[in-house]
C-alpha cells in the first residue's frame, strides 16, 4: 500500500504528495485529477496503472499519442522494476503483462482509431492529458471494460482545456471524484519553474495552464477550484493539500 509523504516501492528518490496518494488510491468509479503543469500527471498515472497490474487487473492507457504514452510508460516500468515484478514488453502490440499475474496493460493513442476496439477482459482505463485525446477514442476504450476483475476504473488526467472540452463534461457527472490542483501546489518544484512558466503565459491562459482553471471560451469567463462550492451540480467534491 502507497502512503502519503513516503517514497513509492523500493525508491526513495519519488514521494507522494497527499493529491497523488489520494488520486492513486481513490476507490471511485471515476475519478478525475485536473491539474496545472509540472505537477507530475503522468508520474501519478503510471503508478496507478501498476498497481492495478499487480493487483491482476488489466486495463488500458490512453494518450494523445505514441509519444505521450511513452512518458507514463516509462514511469510504468520503472514501479515494476523497484517493486521487482517481472514483465515482458511487447512493444510490437502494444502491450506491457505482468508474468505472474498475467494481467495486461495495453496502450493506445487516440489520433488513431486502430487497436481499441476487440479489447476485452479489461478493468480499468487511464487516460492520460485526457483534454488533448478524441472523445470519440475515450467512448471506444469504455465499450471494453468488460474485465473478470470486479471493479470498473476510469481514470482521467489532464490539464483542463476549457468548459467546452469534454472532460469538461465528464467532471460534472455526479458520480465522478474530482481532484483540482495548481502548479505551485506542487511539493517538487521550486520557485523558478513557476516563474518561467508565468514568462511564457499570461491572461486566460496563465490560469488555464497553471491554476488549472477551466475557462469558458465564449463567455471568457474562468472557473477554478473555488468557484465549485458555489455551483449545484450534484458534484461531491475531494479537496487535498496540493497538486500533482
Amino acid at each position: 500500500m502507497l502512503k502519503q509523504g513516503e517514497p513509492w516501492p523500493n525508491d526513495g528518490n519519488w514521494y507522494l504528495a497527499d493529491y497523488q496518494h489520494e488520486f492513486i488510491t481513490a476507490q471511485d468509479d471515476v475519478v478525475l485529477g485536473i491539474m496545472g503543469r509540472g505537477s507530475g500527471k503522468s508520474m501519478m498515472a503510471g503508478i496507478t496503472i501498476a498497481k492495478h497490474l499487480k493487483e491482476g487487473a488489466s486495463g488500458m492507457l490512453l494518450a494523445p499519442t505514441f509519444e505521450a504514452c511513452d512518458v507514463t510508460l516509462n514511469v510504468v516500468c520503472e514501479v515494476l522494476e523497484a517493486s521487482k515484478t517481472k514483465y515482458r514488453h511487447q512493444r510490437s502490440k502494444h502491450y506491457i503483462e505482468v508474468k505472474k499475474t498475467g494481467s495486461r496493460l495495453y496502450y493506445r493513442p487516440t489520433e488513431s482509431d486502430k487497436g481499441i476496439r476487440g479489447k476485452t477482459d479489461l478493468s480499468f482505463l487511464v487516460v492520460d492529458e485526457a483534454a488533448l485525446c478524441k472523445r470519440e477514442r475515450y467512448l471506444e476504450a469504455l465499450g471494453c471494460l468488460r474485465g473478470k476483475i470486479k471493479f470498473r476504473r476510469i481514470y482521467l488526467i489532464t490539464t483542463p482545456k476549457g468548459r467546452g472540452n469534454w472532460v469538461y463534461e465528464e467532471a460534472m457527472k455526479p458520480n465522478a471524484r474530482l481532484i483540482i490542483r495548481k502548479t505551485t501546489d506542487s511539493p517538487f518544484l521550486d520557485a523558478g519553474f513557476y516563474e518561467t512558466l508565468e514568462s511564457m503565459y499570461s491572461g486566460d491562459f496563465l490560469d488555464q495552464e497553471v491554476n488549472a482553471a477551466w475557462i469558458d471560451i465564449n463567455a471568457c469567463l474562468l472557473y477554478n477550484e473555488s468557484d465549485y462550492d458555489k455551483m449545484s451540480l450534484g458534484n461531491a467534491m475531494h479537496k487535498t493539500g496540493k497538486i500533482n
